[in-house]
């Protein structure tokens, strides 16, 4: 009997738990989301996703005319903020970061 009583407690438990994943949704309003590699890709997937959910999206990428069709491909594009540059130089990257953070 007892043993019966733990399974059954396990079972409602991994239940509740599938239902709580399965019916969650995200807030990410008032929430900012920095993309990098946002032209193509997974990062321009993120882009849209995280700016439908209600994100303000920076995205970032060398290719600045890629990330323009990006944010206007945004489903809000005013909640999207093109930040071009090329995270292989060390010194631009934290240059720019510093700048944007002091902005946001």
């Amino acid at each position: 009997m007892l043993l019966f009583t733990i399974v059954s407690l396990l079972v409602l438990y991994a239940l509740v738990a599938y239902i709580r994943r399965k019916t969650a949704k995200p807030n990410y309003n008032n929430k900012v989301v920095w993309i990098t590699g946002a032209s193509s890709g997974i990062g321009e997937f993120l882009a849209y996703e995280f700016n439908r959910q209600g994100a303000h999206v920076i995205i970032s990428a060398r290719n600045a005319k890629e990330l323009e069709r990006v944010k206007h491909s945004c489903p809000h594009p005013e909640n999207a903020e093109v930040v071009p540059m090329d995270m292989a130089d060390f010194k631009a990257v934290r240059k720019i970061t510093e700048e944007v953070i002091g902005r946001v």
